[in-house]
């Protein structure tokens, strides 16, 4: 029951994985942009200055941005594995329980199928007795004067 849910999701959640890749690569892009637009500033000259000095506060802006979306993609990677860990426990608990099931039914079908074959082998064996026995009387000598047994 729990892995038919499963799977049904599991089917369900193929486009939106996709929809969400598709989104985060948008972000991606854009903050890759923005990268290069501040980056950009920071080599412009300035007007009081004939050299080119990369402002200190752009420099700053710039590498908390980097370190933040940083972060934000390890919390997605992080998620993502416990999501996949969590789902890979559940498949492999259910596993786990369908060979016990299995096991068990097994152990049950091999006791049955030995009762039935020894109690063939019981009645095999009395069948084969009793045509022993019943070999032996017609081998008994047949007396060839039915009037001496009257008498």
């Amino acid at each position: 029951m729990w892995k038919k849910r499963f799977f049904e999701e599991k089917k369900k959640t193929s486009p939106l994985e996709d929809v969400c890749q598709r989104l985060r690569n948008q972000i991606d892009s854009k903050q890759q942009k923005l990268m290069a637009d501040l980056g950009k500033l920071n080599g412009k000259p300035s007007a009081t200055r004939n050299h080119q000095l990369p402002s200190v506060k752009n420099n700053g802006k710039m590498q908390a941005s980097k370190l933040q979306h940083e972060v934000e993609v390890t919390k997605r990677q992080v998620e993502t594995a416990k999501i996949k860990l969590t789902g890979e426990m559940k498949l492999r608990h259910q596993a786990e329980e369908d060979v016990k099931i299995l096991r068990q039914e097994l152990l049950t079908k091999k006791i049955r199928a030995h009762i039935a074959y020894r109690d063939l082998e019981r009645t095999r064996a009395f069948v084969a007795h009793s045509n022993v026995r019943s070999h032996d009387s017609e081998l008994a000598p047949i007396d060839s004067n039915p009037t001496r047994a009257i008498s």
